[in-house]
């Protein structure tokens, strides 16, 4: 014997839709045509209100957006894909052991501002050229992602010339004066620490410091170049003395195969603190610090030497650092938001891929000095 149940009917066209319109599954009915229905507008309206169309008027996105959150609006995402012919999923992919790479704070705005705006991400590490290279030639041959996000560059970085041979959406993290030397024209978050390191210089030199050290990290030698750079200049300026310590260009990249930093031994680094603070004939009172080992390969060597931080060695981080809450007093730094580069990371690049705006070739994010404990006065000369 069978049974005959009534199937649920959709609401007439002059029904208004409401939110409590579901299917007998419990699921929303509300598609495109019943969101245009019921309020008043046409689906190619809708869709481009939604899909944050610069055409579209302030009014009308705020009112599409509101409706389509109370009706419980889900788009078609297999269809929306059919008809733009976007997989809507932007990689991410990261080359060495630098602080970006696999920063939690960054790669979670990232994440988080594509997911608002209906896209996945997809990430991918690689410890060589070789292998960031594969991978993203495969994910453009396979056009399994729509654009891509690409650690600070290195210098002849294959990332940035696949991008441009194949004309795909890609923004770059890095140093804002990389763009031109090795990026290319593609749109780069920059850090806007110049003007903040420089003004330390200055700082440090009127609590009576004249011999200054700039210690690197595992970060690519381009960012080391541009740190290094801004301080030996500023030290000039002030005839103050300036010593350098960056990794050995033996360690960076000779062909695609070779790691391209590799990440550097406790005991190379205790080696290199070591010789910066036996420079002769004048050892530094001030240390600027590329990343958190070598704040930690500082302080082990100025702890070996009886020295101690900040009455005889100042100790400045340059980035966000999870150490300074940890070391006593904690450890002032030059810092910037990850988060802040995350975000507009993902503007830049759903900006090229939806061509609902012009990205900017050069943005940047703004550095800060956080003074904690870890610096102050110059030791007095005996």
């Amino acid at each position: 014997m069978s049974s005959t149940f009534d199937k649920p009917k959709s609401p007439p066209s002059h029904q208004p839709v409401t939110a409590d319109t579901h299917s007998a599954t419990g699921s929303s009915n509300v598609d495109l045509k019943a969101l245009a229905q019921h309020l008043g507008l046409s689906k190619g309206t809708i869709s481009r209100a939604l899909n944050g169309y610069p055409e579209i008027a302030d009014r009308t996105r705020a009112r599409v957006l509101q409706a389509a959150a109370e009706l419980g609006y889900k788009p078609n995402r297999a269809a929306r894909r059919l008809a733009t012919g976007r997989n809507e999923m932007v990689s991410y992919i990261g080359v060495g052991s630098d602080w970006m790479t696999v920063e939690r704070s960054f790669l979670g705005a990232l994440s988080n501002t594509l997911s608002s705006r209906g896209y996945g991400l997809m990430v991918s590490l690689a410890d060589t050229m070789d292998h960031a290279e594969t991978t993203m030639r495969q994910l453009i041959e396979d056009r399994r992602c729509d654009g891509f996000v690409l650690s600070a560059a290195f210098p002849s970085d294959g990332r940035i010339s696949l991008a441009l041979e194949h004309s795909v959406p890609a923004a770059v993290i890095g140093g804002a004066s990389m763009r031109s030397s090795h990026t290319g024209a593609l749109p780069t978050i920059g850090i806007n620490d110049s003007a903040v390191l420089d003004g330390l210089v200055d700082y440090l030199n009127s609590l009576g410091h004249e011999a200054f050290a700039y210690f690197g990290c595992d970060a690519p030698q381009t960012i080391q170049e541009l740190h290094s750079e801004t301080l030996a200049a500023s030290c000039s300026n002030r005839n103050a003395v300036f010593v350098r310590s960056i990794r050995s260009p033996v360690d960076a990249v000779k062909t695609p195969e070779t790691l391209l930093l590799e990440t550097e031994t406790a005991t190379s680094l205790t080696e290199r603190a070591t010789r910066i603070l036996d420079n002769k004939p004048s050892g530094p009172t001030a240390v600027f610090c590329g990343c958190e080992r070598t704040v930690v390969a500082l302080y082990m060597a100025a702890r070996d030497r009886g020295l101690s931080v900040p009455e005889e060695l100042s100790i400045i981080g340059i980035g966000s650092s999870s150490l300074a809450s940890w070391l006593s007093g904690g450890l002032s730094t030059v810092s910037w938001s990850l988060s802040e580069a995350g975000r507009l990371a993902a503007d830049c690049v759903l900006a090229q891929v939806e061509g609902t705006a012009s990205p900017d070739l050069n943005a940047g994010i703004e550095a800060e000095f956080l003074a904690r404990s870890s610096h102050g006065p110059a030791p007095r000369i005996a």
